[in-house]
């Protein structure tokens, strides 16, 4: 069959323009313009404000007047911005005063920096503020501060060298994604029915996060003066860090320490209040106690290592299980034990102790001792007062080179609860 040239010939005259600039010509030839000349009349008005188009109020001496105790104050309902750094005064407690229920504030990067005054951001006893995006810097006394203030939501800020507490956000408030650096008191305070996400403390004077009847989770604390996390009772804490702290974390009673870990704690790496649980949890480099749990607690599957205290200490009526304790105690003439004992009615269980002074020390009586594993500590692997309850304490059968599927080795006893030595 003959092919037909005809696409050919009429494709003839583009040739020289290349095969990108042919394509672009066939393509346009299917498009369909619209009019080039605009509709007749005059330009019509779209019957909108300025604040229509842009329904926020900017932060100025026209706006938000301030008074005899702020240099800005926020009287209405509404959203709010700055449109560039604002600075306070030595005659102003606030730099800004939000003095009205649903407020939010867009600080759009700019930074409130105090110049003297007390506080950057100062929130009455109102409900629903929300400030987000920038920095409060060299507040005299606190960053953000509250009065009775309800449901703040607080993100993205960055609170430097406040005199006192960087932020104060109150009950039920949501914190999230903010940063407190030199603080010299406290760094992030919230009250009961909070929440605080991602956030980091470093160099607080003082507890660089304290709660109660909240959760914090994802952040971490650094070279803290007081405590890490400091909570009260029906407090979760999880994923959080605490390093070069005085105390790690502290919980009163009724709290929870999941996923958590603190290092270089200058006291306790993580106190457990009453009834509370502490869960795969690590405390490390202590200069102290690991892990130290008060009546009714329960720690498991934590990891204490290299603490010149206990590993893991425990009062009454405690569930201490899978753990792993490693060369705790080295001060010099104190005699420390990876897991120590000090209350009744405890069950200690299917913890592994190695290297440290004493494996398992128990000073009290009533406490059930059972499927531990202990080696290499150097004064004694167990070491326990009369009148407690123990599987049978086994220098554990050591085998020879082998190589079988079956038949071969043994633990050395039948007794599904014997603690090892090997």
């Amino acid at each position: 069959m003959q092919r037909s040239t005809r696409s050919i010939h009429a494709l003839a005259p583009y040739a020289a323009l290349g095969t990108a600039t042919l394509a672009l010509a066939l393509f346009a030839g299917t498009l369909v313009a619209g009019p080039l000349n605009p509709p007749s009349g005059a330009v019509q008005s779209t019957m909108k404000t300025l604040t229509e188009i842009e329904p926020r109020i900017a932060i100025n001496s026209s706006n938000t007047p301030g008074d005899a105790a702020s240099v800005f104050k926020i009287t209405q309902a509404g959203s709010y911005y700055l449109t560039g750094n604002i600075t306070g005064s030595v005659n102003r407690d606030s730099v800004i005063l939000i003095a009205a229920d649903g407020v939010t504030l867009d600080l759009g990067g700019f930074q409130i920096i105090s110049n003297g005054s007390q506080y950057g951001i100062n929130i009455g006893a109102v409900r629903g503020a929300s400030i987000r995006n920038g920095s409060i810097v060299n507040a005299g006394t606190n960053g953000i501060s509250t009065s009775g203030t309800t449901g703040a939501n607080l993100r993205d800020l960055r609170v430097m060298n406040a005199g006192e507490s960087s932020i104060s956000a109150g009950a039920n408030a949501i914190v999230e994604n903010c940063a407190v650096s030199q603080t010299g008191s406290n760094g992030i305070v919230v009250g009961t029915g909070s929440t605080v996400r991602g956030c980091s403390v470093s160099g607080a004077g003082g507890d660089a996060f304290i709660a109660t009847k909240s959760a914090i989770d994802g952040c971490t604390a650094t070279n803290s003066g007081g405590i890490g996390f400091s909570v009260g009772t029906n407090s979760s804490v999880t994923d959080c860090s605490a390093s070069n702290c005085n105390s790690g974390f502290q919980a009163v009673e009724q709290a929870k320490f999941i996923n958590c870990g603190a290092s270089s704690s200058y006291d306790v790496g993580i106190l457990s209040g009453f009834n509370s649980i502490v869960e795969t949890c690590t405390a490390v480099n202590g200069q102290a106690n690991g892990i130290q749990a008060n009546d009714g607690a329960v720690v498991r599957a934590c990891i204490s290592t290299a603490n010149q205290g206990y590993g893991i200490s425990v009062d009454s009526r405690c569930i201490i299980s899978a753990n792993t304790s490693n060369g705790n105690g080295p001060s010099p003439n104190l005699v420390r034990a990876g897991i120590y004992v000090a209350g009744t009615d405890s069950r200690i269980e299917s913890n592994s102790v190695i290297g440290n002074d004493v494996g398992i020390q128990v000073a009290a009586a009533g406490n059930m001792i059972v499927r531990n594993t202990a080696s290499g500590n150097t004064s004694i692997n167990y070491n326990s007062v009369a009148g407690n309850v123990w599987g049978s304490v086994i220098a554990a059968t050591t085998t020879g080179a082998f190589n079988a599927n079956t038949g071969f080795g043994g633990m050395g006893t039948t007794d599904a609860n014997a603690n090892f030595s090997y």
